[in-house]
């Protein structure tokens, strides 16, 4: 059984780090790329990696003739105020610490964020090419 469970703590380690490592400062336009391309997947449009481009202010990412930008909205209550990267640095440093009598499954898990978009998809329009 603990054979298991360094393989599940490992697992959730690099886990850890690998969103540490996407939601990091200097991975800020990959993220905005990743919400762009996964909208563009939802429509069904049909893109190459090398049209999701920099935007020019104030969008984030430019695709052929539309523009993004893309805004983080995270939740919290009065009385709290969330810091998603330490959330993620304090859940790595507890998986690190813990032992085959604990159970990491019961770990608290990341809450999530919201990717939001200010148009509704039926607000988009289609040319030939794909949005227009």
């Amino acid at each position: 059984m603990e054979g298991s469970f360094f393989e599940h703590q490992q697992k959730h380690i690099a886990a850890l780090k690998e969103s540490i490592r996407f939601f990091s400062g200097p991975n800020k336009f990959e993220r905005e790329k990743w919400v762009v391309r996964q909208l563009l997947s939802a429509l069904g449009v049909a893109h190459r990696e090398s049209e999701i481009i920099q935007g020019c202010e104030p969008a984030d990412v430019s695709f052929r003739d539309a523009r993004f930008q893309v805004k983080e909205i995270m939740q919290f209550n009065d009385s709290e105020r969330r810091l998603r990267m330490r959330e993620y640095e304090q859940e790595l440093e507890r998986v690190k610490a813990a032992t085959p009598s604990q159970d990491l499954s019961k770990l608290t898990p990341y809450r999530g964020v919201t990717w939001t978009c200010p148009v509704s998809v039926d607000s988009l329009t289609f040319g030939q090419g794909g949005l227009a």
